[in-house]
């Protein structure tokens, strides 16, 4: 071997120490992140803004907001029964949304099991690669303030093609939801706010959940797990190292990260090799994400006695506004929750114009096991 070749050796051995010595810090400081910020359960930022719909969306760390367990969770099971496109939907009335949402393809299964042994799945009950799995708050869950929550248990109905979730509060506000499947994983969606009273109703800045990035299984640390957001030219990504300060830039430790100035065009939840990503028909304020504690993985041979495993929680603002009497808005948005599978991305990224296919994250190094 030449000098040249000795030289380039000897610095590849160094760039992958220097990397191996980086990663191990990231991940102690994503331990002492989660050790020190035990993130439960649903949150939600609370607003005291009674503005119109040109305020600003509102700024705030997030109290916990928990649904009602005592009562009787009613869950709604669907599959698509498309041949190339197979998934299975489990809706919940817990929150009114996208609980889990299953792949049926057997190439994810097959090509993903093998490398994972079999344990991919965030489900104790499913061999198959899910999404949204063991998270405490379902796709399109309303959350920004407890006026939105409640009790959190929502009326579900099978309608044609889909499903509707809906529930009355006291005060005359009503949020109905309506999901209906399509193609290419993905659903068409709408979230209807109404005002039933004679009266004006404030609403606080509202936040609809685009889904929770997981781990796949109990080997997975979380480092690919991210929260990225797009103006529909550029995408940026948040991953989870971003909240405990950790990567190249150092910085101060993170409760929540905030992004947009009115021109979210699409936001996503990932890990590695998979997406659930939020395209609004008209842009959102404010993309905002904030890391939560998940249920340990059961069953897997693994001690049960380190740091709980950390999902990243990704979710639409809309700003504070004021719904006349007898009023309503309604917010329109496309689902996609499925493979990070470049074709499929590609083909919905053109149609829809907004370069939703760089939630592949190419540019990241680590962008996809499918691409």
């Amino acid at each position: 071997m030449d000098k040249t070749g000795i030289i380039v050796v000897s610095l590849c051995v160094v760039l992958l120490g220097w990397w191996f010595i980086e990663q191990k810090k990231m991940a102690d400081e994503q331990q002492r992140y989660a050790a020190a910020h035990p993130v439960a359960t649903a949150q939600s930022a609370v607003s005291n803004s009674t503005a119109t719909a040109t305020a600003p969306a509102v700024a705030a760390v997030a109290p916990v907001v928990v649904f009602d367990t005592n009562m009787e969770e009613q869950t709604l099971v669907f599959t698509n029964g498309r041949a190339h496109y197979m998934a299975r939907y489990t809706f919940t009335s817990r929150g009114g949304g996208l609980k889990l949402v299953e792949l049926l393809d057997p190439v994810y299964l097959q090509t993903i099991s093998a490398r994972w042994k079999g344990r991919i799945t965030n489900s104790a009950a499913s061999s198959h690669a899910s999404l949204n799995a063991r998270a405490n708050v379902p796709v399109l869950a309303v959350l920004g303030d407890e006026k939105f929550v409640g009790d959190g248990n929502f009326t579900l109905t099978p309608i044609a093609g889909g499903v509707r979730a809906e529930k009355t509060f006291a005060d005359g506000l009503r949020l109905v939801k309506n999901f209906s499947f399509s193609s290419n994983y993905l659903l068409n969606a709408s979230v209807r706010i109404e005002n039933t009273s004679d009266k004006p109703l404030a609403l606080a800045a509202q936040e609809l959940v685009v889904g929770t990035a997981t781990p796949m299984d109990a080997d997975d640390s979380g480092q690919v797990e991210g929260a990225m957001w797009s103006d529909g030219t550029t995408a940026v990504d948040q991953p989870l190292m971003a909240f405990s300060g950790g990567g190249c830039s150092r910085g101060a430790p993170k409760t929540e990260i905030r992004a947009g100035t009115g021109n979210v065009v699409w936001a996503a939840a990932h890990n590695q090799f998979f997406a659930l990503v939020a395209i609004p028909k008209d842009a959102a304020q404010q993309m905002v994400a904030r890391t939560v504690t998940l249920p340990r993985f059961q069953n897997v041979g693994v001690t049960t006695t380190g740091i709980s495993p950390q999902g990243i929680q990704t979710a639409l603002v809309y700003p504070a506004q004021t719904l006349t009497a007898n009023s309503a808005v309604e917010r329109q948005i496309i689902l996609f929750a499925g493979p990070k599978e470049y074709r499929t991305l590609a083909r919905i990224g053109e149609d829809l114009k907004n370069n939703v296919d760089q939630v592949m994250n190419f540019g990241s190094g680590f962008g996809s096991f499918w691409g």
